[in-house]
This record gives structure tokens, sequence and C-alpha cells, in this order.
């Protein structure tokens, strides 16, 4: 009966199996997001959290996706357009980071309340205006056709994202003119310029916490309520008792160019040379002193045979190949005969909802893993629980993206935005590649949420932290005492001669800023602070201590976690002169810099303008355990 049921409305039947199909394709990477993962909890749960509370919405982290999905789209659709063009950055609308897309969201709002309309008739406008007319209809349609867009939206809806993205960063560019100054240009010539060295005295915090008095019950309590809810941070000096969400990872690695060497040598003449013979045009030859087609109207006549010039060559390409075949093959093996079966068993013993999972008698895979890598000659590794707030203990997999070869291109996600995200669930396998042909294929074998401590538990941190905000001061006090004595003696290396047995650091010559990189023949990267390497966690006050330096002076300052206060006298300063700025044209690159710098500084204050008109704080950061990779480091985008 049923098989009479099908045949009579069969072309119905498969049409409607067609559109779910496509359905589940197009929503295949979005839903599980949207939804917190496999085993998720759903929206508002942890694995859906709060990111931001903007005065108009509360964002989840499933509200960031759709915005995530629609710059993607149109990041790849002009990365398309002006492929080659190295002026284009791939993100040209920008980056998705949480921190970006909470940015994003906020500009749209503007817009909107600015009443500045996302329409197709503006991304047709401004995508003529950007490419000089190269957008054509046709291309638009040659892109849109030619990749998976198709399949995710219609192209009017295409159009429209691109509409979006174009007045979320019309908005961002508002304030597009900064003013600069000569002496502007100066200061930033001689901050990139002007070299200087000093002498350290470090006087430590730890000395002085057993002559801080001791805290009263009250104090201990109230130091608790401000920072339970706060993470530690080892480059702040404020104190965080919120335990941060841990994570562990079992993986199997392979190095790709270390078995390539050891199948080179195994390699053939014939083998090579019938490689070389079915792909000549991968392996061009060497152009010699004589045209390779000389002969080529008589191959009797000495023809010249290229193999002998390119033979290292072809090895070194097969031998990769076979390596990368190898190590695929085996990781096929382990994914899906080892890992993949018990994922499923896993989510078998513990349902959808994923409840059981924290529960003891919980399904364990034990030494699966390592005994299966053991078995198929691959190198097997765990890696302790790590925080949300230190992932560099993850270690070379930290540096990492999805994929089976190496990848620069930041659509590729990396590990650390897979790492901590609800969607990455227990036993689910991640295949990533790293740095220099280091292969990885890992699941998450722990998964700890974050918490906050009681009191009663942490204690003794908390009186710690309070002993350490009343050590400060007095640390502070005996650094501005031996800097106040080594002045007076004449300073500099006077320094020496009133620290008693302290050490004393002596750092090289350096500028405060080092010279932007030059990323083309037409634009510049962005001048950096010069790191400080005798120096730890040497941050922003320490900086301009020690570059103004003068001779007979001394400064005082901490560095960044304020568990270090240095006495600073003056080494050597090499200075520059006004004349140097106008030698070899230097000039000229410095304003279009300092103009460029300017400009920077300006957007970010008016993003952070919004950010305060959305009721958020200026300096706004995601919670730690939100977090992406990207995250860590500040975005321009």
């Amino acid at each position: 009966m049923p098989f009479a049921v099908f045949r009579k409305h069969q072309r119905k039947l498969l049409a409607i199996f067609a559109i779910l199909a496509m359905f589940g394709f197009v929503l295949s990477d979005s839903l599980p997001a949207l939804v917190g993962g496999r085993g998720g909890q759903g929206r508002g749960g942890a694995n859906d959290p709060v990111v931001a509370k903007l005065n108009w919405k509360s964002l989840h982290a499933s509200d960031l996706e759709p915005m995530r999905l629609q710059r993607q789209r149109a990041n790849f659709f002009l990365a398309a357009v002006f492929q080659g063009d190295r002026n284009t950055p791939q993100q040209f609308f920008g980056g998705t980071t949480t921190r970006d897309l909470v940015d994003a969201l906020i500009l749209e709002h503007e817009a909107q309340s600015l009443g500045m309309p996302a329409t197709t008739e503006l991304a047709n406008q401004w995508l003529r205006q950007r490419t000089g007319g190269m957008a054509s209809p046709r291309l638009f349609e040659e892109i849109y056709r030619g990749s998976n867009l198709s399949q995710q939206v219609t192209d009017e809806q295409l159009l429209l994202e691109i509409a979006n993205q174009i007045r979320i960063q019309d908005v961002r560019n508002l304030p597009f003119t900064a003013e600069t100054t000569p002496l502007d240009v100066y200061a930033a010539y001689r901050d990139q310029s002007e070299k200087v060295s000093a002498y350290a005295a470090p006087v430590r915090v730890e000395e002085f916490v057993s002559k801080a008095p001791a805290p009263s019950e009250a104090e201990i309590g109230a130091l608790y309520e401000s920072a339970k809810n706060r993470y530690p941070d080892p480059n702040r000096p404020d104190p965080g008792f919120k335990i941060a969400q841990k994570v562990k990872y079992e993986m199997v690695t392979a190095d790709v160019p270390a078995l390539a060497d050891t199948i080179r040598p195994k390699l053939t003449t014939q083998e090579l040379r019938d490689t070389y013979e079915a792909r000549k045009v991968e392996f061009p030859a060497n152009p010699g002193e004589l045209p390779l087609s000389l002969f080529a109207g008589a191959p009797d006549l000495t023809p010249h045979d290229a193999f002998p010039d390119v033979k290292e060559r072809v090895a070194f390409v097969l031998s990769e190949e076979k390596a990368r075949e190898e190590i695929n093959g085996k990781f096929d093996d382990l994914k899906n005969n080892v890992m993949r079966p018990f994922e499923d068993k896993y989510f078998e013993a513990v349902g959808s909802e994923g409840k059981a999972a924290s529960r003891s008698d919980t399904l364990k895979p034990g030494d699966l893993i390592k005994s299966a890598a053991a078995k198929a000659g691959l190198t097997y590794e765990a890696t302790p629980l790590v925080p949300a707030t230190d992932p560099d203990k993850f270690g070379p997999i930290a540096k990492s993206r999805v994929g089976t070869v190496a990848s620069f291109d930041s659509s590729s996600p990396s590990f650390l935005e897979l790492a901590y995200a609800p969607k990455t669930t227990l036993y689910d396998p991640l295949e990533l590649s790293g740095d220099g042909g280091r292969r990885f294929l890992a699941w998450k074998v722990e998964d700890v949420s974050p918490r906050v401590p009681s009191l009663q538990e942490i204690r003794e941190d908390v009186i710690r932290a309070w002993k350490l905000a009343k050590a400060r001061p007095l640390a502070e006090a005996e650094a501005k005492a031996l800097a106040a004595a080594a002045e007076k003696a004449g300073g500099g290396a006077k320094l020496k001669d009133v620290v008693g047995k302290r050490a004393i650091i002596q750092t090289e010559p350096r500028p405060k800023m080092m010279f932007a990189p030059m990323m083309d023949m037409r634009s510049f990267g962005r001048p950096r602070p010069a790191e400080i390497p005798e120096i730890p966690q040497a941050g922003d006050a320490i900086r301009t201590a020690l570059f103004s330096l003068e001779p007979k002076t001394s400064a005082v300052a901490a560095d960044d976690s304020q568990s270090v206060y240095y006495a600073l006298t003056l080494k050597e300063r090499e200075p520059v002169d006004f004349d140097g700025l106008y030698s070899m044209g230097t000039n000229a690159f410095m304003l279009q810099e300092v103009s460029q710098e300017a400009l920077l500084h300006r957007v970010e204050d008016w993003k952070q303008t919004l950010r305060l008109k959305a009721g958020l704080p200026a300096d706004w950061t995601p919670p730690v355990s939100d977090r992406r990779g990207q995250d860590v480091a500040e975005s321009d985008g």
C-alpha cells in the first residue's frame, strides 16, 4: 500500500524530498549555531549566552549568526570580484569576531535610525562605481551561479545583504576626515627613528605582601562581591574570581613534510619520469643557453631532455602528494571507523538534550584514540583542561585552521574559534591544518562550564588579592625612593650604586614605535609599539616613562599587571633632527602614515560613541567565555 501511494504521487514526493534536501544543506552550517549545537540547551541556555546588552535588545550568541553569514557572503562576493587585487582585502566589509558582529549590529541600528536604505539599487550602483563598471550583471551571475551562494540566498537577497554591509560601512566611515599638522608628522618620525636605552631596577610587589595588614571580614566579602563575576587576567591588576570555561581535547597529529622525507628516497626514477611526462606543464625546466625547441623538427638530433633538470622538483612534489594521500587515508579511517561510531553511541546514551554529559556514568572513550593512533602509526596528544582565558596552553593546534591544507584565509574557521563554541559538541571530529605542514584530527573530550565559586572555596585567594592591592603602594614608594636617590646621584648608571643587591636591567636601544610595514607600492600597515623584551609585560606606562627619560632624570612605572614597579634612568638616547625627516622623501611617507592613523583613531572614537549610545561601555569587549580566537587581537573592522 505505501508503495502504491508513492507511485501515485511520485513526482510530487520527489520534488518535496529535493526541497527538504536543499533546505537541510543550506541550514547545515547555520542551524546548529542558531539552536545551540548538538545536544544544545536552546536559546538563553548555557549554549546560547548573552554576549551584549544593548538599549533595545539583549544579544545572544545566536543573534550574531545572521550577521556573520551575511558578512561572509558579502566578503566572499567582493573577493571574487576583485580576485588578484592586493589592495582589496579579503574581509572588505569587516571581520566576523564577536566584537566585529556586535559593532556591526550597532552600526546597522544607527543606519536604520538615520533612514539609510538598503536596496538592490544601492548595491548595483555601488558595485558599478567601485569596479569602474566591471561588475556587470553577467559577472554577478557568473559569481553567483558558480559558487554555493545560489544555494544559500536568492540573487536579490544577496544584493540586499551587500547593500546592508555598504550602509554599515558608510555609517562607520561618517567621520571620514581627520586633521594632521607638521608637528604630528615630526612626532611620528621621532617616535619611529629616535632610539633610547635605559637602566631599570625592578621592585616586586610580592616582596611587600607580608607587610600588608590582614583584611576584615567585611573587606573580604566586599572584594569577593566586586570581583566574583570577573575572569582573572594576568595582564591586569584587578582581581577576578570567576572560573572560565575549560575544555580538553584529544588529537592525533601527522607531519606532512616529515613523512614526505621518508617517501622521497623510495621513489624510483621511472615513477618520477612517468609523473613528469604526464604533468610536464607543472614542471617547466629552467631556460638553458639554447632554446628548448631547437630540435623540435628533428628529434633524432640530440633532443633536449628536461627531466634531469626538474627531477628533484618532481620528487619533492610527488612525495608531498603521497604523504598527504597517506595521511588523508589514515585520518579518514580513524574518523569514520573509530570516532564517528563512538560519537553516535555517546549521543544515544545521553539523549538529544545531552543532559547526562556531566554524569560520572556517561560513556567515555578511554584509550580509544590513543590505541587507534598507535595502530595507525600516528602521534597521539591530549591537552590539559585549558581555560578560555589562557588559550595558548593548547600548543601548536591553537594556530591551526579547519581543512586538510594550511590556509591563511580568515574565512576558514580557526581552532580557537571552535574550541569553546557551543556548537562544537563533545566527540565531534575536527580536521585541521597548521603551520609547517602539520595536520590534526581532534575532538573535544571534556567541557567544563564557567562558574562563580563560593567565597568559602576561594577565601585564601581573596585574602591574597586584597593584600596584593595593599602592597602595591609600598612597592611603588620603594621604587620612587630608588629613582630619587639615583637622580640625586646624577642619574644614568648611578642607579646601580643605590639599588643595593637588586638586579639591574639594561634595555637595548630601540625606538618607541616600529615603522609601519609597507604592504605594497601604494599602502602601509599600521606602526606598532616597540616591544621591550627585557621587561616582561611592559605596557604603555613603562613605554611612556622610558622614552621620556632625559639625562640625569629618573622615572617610575609599573608593568601592565602592576606586579612589578621599575625605577628607570636613561642609559643612552640617539636623537634625530628635523632635517632627517625631509631626506629621501621620508616626509611624504610619514604624512600618509600619520593621516591614515589619525583617520583610524577618529573612526574608533566614532565606534566608541555609538557603543555608548547603544548602552555599552566605550571600551566594551566580549565575555571571555564567548570570545572567538580573533577577539584576542584588536580588530580594525
